[in-house]
């Protein structure tokens, strides 16, 4: 334990030869960081004893003065907090957010530090009036370039933030992306890190370039000047030499390094989470998660009905009635269903939403709907004042591709004003979220990952479906849109966009349901799939999206994963592989008493069939053992576990 007076006291007898040095430890004391103030700032990090960069350089030059060049340090303070942070809704309903905090402050701007069990952070804060100007930021962290890496190429400023996660050393990621997005996740030795921001807001988000020695730098987008239409995107035709503006006197986003002994302890990290502002939403009650229907990537296939499917009402009442029938919270109306992708204009006239609506509050169900961001630059109040009008639960808002000062504004924007009506938002076409799902609760899911949408023919890989638990997840909830029904293997995966497919099995579809953090969470599939399969369809509509515990028992990047989640009283048990792996699961985690465990396993035919599995009923308790066997092919394995009455 430190102890706080003696600390501060000596914290100026540190010194270096270029200036002073002021160290900052985590609470544990396995982290410690060393912050130097000369003619520049940097900072240096060690964990568990063992260094992992130094001299980490960060500035930033504004209109008004460049902070971290010859800074004049006017004061230093040191604090300890520990406080529980009860979420609106995330993966654990109480999350302990403890850290050690050195402020600098010098003329005209300060430096917050923060050094916690599992992560470091900073972020600059202006103490003057007016406007500032920031012309640009400096994040150098000089990390070795033998380190192995697992980017997600950006190919500019302006991209879908979508592609896969490669693995390669950090000097060669220079050769092959111009940029890379966070989270950004590599091994420094025997310690996994990440790279991630967070409370962003009026100002860019963070990319990555790199040196061929493997230095890392930030970069971000240049502040828009003029605007162009091109198609349904909204995009800057010219730019400022700048980056960001604003009301001077503010404080801006987190950048933080999270620190990991193993890949699954990446995974149980809320850092992002705790960076961000606290919610706006004073009364988030009317805020509902849950799982959702939807139209777009099953080609609106229904078959063995009366009527033509297609984007009509005799479809769409089907859809609500496959969602009330298992359930489920949510049906999502995806593009098409209005003719110019303008929710201000005229909707297609055989498509009467209000009386949706009504055919769905009587069926327990709320519609979702999807729109063009485009428009919101100049009608964002007209339009979320028709979707309040039409009585929808929220909206979808796709093709931002952008992560620019002001598409960060505008989806901020977005966020307010929906929260206002009492609208939840799935951002779609975007970058991760940088915390505000936190600040704006109402905001239940972001895109940002290649996922289930780009999967119409099977082209997404086990390994990249592991992937994303240990890289994509780091930034909150990630709209992958599981649930595929037709599940192949080995050599017979084919493009069929009507009747779309998915590359591994049955049982590893319907683990990303637990594996996968989304409070929106689809079903991807057409219902009439879905009504053939009602065990699977069941367990995967009833499947919670948020959770009261998560736990990551084991795993490593690429090959397989196996995670616990706790809703109530009831436990969850997810488990993907693109590796030949053999698990046995201990249930010591349960609480006394007897346990009815639901399970779905690959099928002895899965390499022939993908979407043959094996469903078991057996009773457990804290001493059973549950051996989980999954293929390389792709496969997986889920559970649900439930007390049993208290009858004898």
């Amino acid at each position: 334990m430190k102890i706080w007076g003696v600390f501060a006291l000596f914290c100026f007898m540190f010194a270096s030869a270029h200036g002073k040095a002021f160290p900052l430890s985590s609470p544990d004391g396995k982290l410690d960081a060393e912050v130097e103030v000369s003619k520049t700032l940097v900072f240096s990090i060690k964990f568990d004893g063992k260094s992992i960069v130094e001299n980490c350089q960060i500035a930033m030059d504004t209109s008004l003065g460049n902070f971290g060049a010859n800074p004049k340090l006017v004061s230093k303070s040191f604090s300890s907090v520990k406080k529980e942070i009860n979420p609106v809704w995330a993966n654990k309903n109480k999350i302990l957010d403890s850290y050690n905090r050195l402020l600098l402050k010098f003329d005209g701007f300060s430096v917050e530090f923060r050094a916690y069990d599992d992560a470091f952070a900073y972020r600059f804060i202006c103490d003057k009036k007016g406007e500032i100007i920031v012309n640009s930021e400096t994040a150098k962290y000089p990390f070795d370039g033998a380190m192995d890496a697992y980017p997600q190429k950006v190919g500019s400023f302006h991209c879908w933030f979508e592609d896969v996660y490669r693995r390669m050393k950090l000097c060669e990621i220079s050769k092959h992306m111009p940029m890379v997005a966070l989270p950004f996740v590599f091994d420094a030795g025997n310690v996994k890190v990440a790279i991630l921001d967070s409370d962003v807001s009026e100002y860019p988000k963070m990319n990555l370039k790199f040196s061929e020695n493997g230095e890392i730098q930030g970069a971000f987008a240049p502040y828009p000047k003029e605007f162009e239409n091109k198609g349904r995107l909204f995009m800057p035709k010219s730019t400022e030499d700048f980056i960001a503006k604003s009301s001077a006197a503010r404080t801006f986003p987190w950048r933080a390094m999270l620190f990991a002994r193993t890949d699954a302890e990446l995974v149980e990290n809320s850092i992002q989470y705790k960076l961000a502002s606290p919610s706006k939403i004073k009364d988030a009650s009317w805020i509902e998660t849950g799982t959702c229907a939807w139209d777009w990537w099953n080609d609106w296939g229904l078959f063995g009905v009366d009527f033509v499917a297609g984007q009509n009402m005799p479809t769409y009442k089907y859809y609500v009635d496959f969602a009330s029938k298992f359930g489920m919270k949510y049906f999502l109306l995806d593009e098409g269903w209005i003719g110019n992708n303008d929710l201000v204009a005229t909707m297609q006239p055989k498509i009467d939403i209000k009386e949706l609506v009504k055919y769905a509050e009587e069926r327990n169900v709320k519609i979702l709907l999807w729109a063009l961001v485009r428009p919101f630059n100049k009608d964002a109040v007209k339009i979320l004042d028709r979707a309040k009008e039409w009585g929808v639960a929220g909206l979808k808002i796709d093709f931002m591709e952008r992560d620019d000062q002001q598409a960060v504004d505008l989806f901020e924007k977005i966020a307010s004003l929906a929260a206002e009506r009492k609208l939840v938002v799935d951002f779609h076409g975007c970058a991760p979220s940088s915390g505000l799902h936190r600040k704006y609760p109402n905001v239940i899911n972001f895109e940002g990952v290649r996922g289930g949408e780009n999967n119409k023919g099977g082209v997404l890989s086990p390994s990249h479906n592991v992937d994303l638990v240990f890289t994509r997840s780091l930034a909150g909830p990630m709209d992958y849109t599981p649930g595929a029904m037709r599940n192949l293997t080995k050599g017979n995966v084919n493009s069929m966009p009507s009747m779309p497919n998915a590359r591994g099995t049955r049982a590893h579809q319907m683990a990303m349901y637990v594996c996968y953090f989304e409070p929106l969470k689809m079903l991807c599939d057409s219902p009439s799939a879905y009504m053939k399969e009602p065990v699977c369809a069941a367990f995967m509509a009833q499947c919670p999206t948020v959770w009261d515990d998560t736990r990551v028992i084991d795993g490593k990047i690429g090959e397989y994963v196996l995670m616990l989640r706790r809703s109530g009283k009831n436990w969850y048990v997810g488990a993907m592989s693109a590796v030949d792996k053999e698990i046995e699961l201990d249930l010591d985690f349960l609480p006394k008493g007897e346990f009815t465990m639901e399970s779905f396993a690959d099928g002895v035919n899965f390499e022939r069939v993908g979407f043959d599995y094996k469903r078991e009923v057996r009773d457990v308790n804290s001493s059973s053992k549950i051996k989980i066997k999954m293929t390389r092919l792709g496969g997986g394995f889920v559970a649900k576990i439930t007390p049993k009455s208290a009858k004898k």
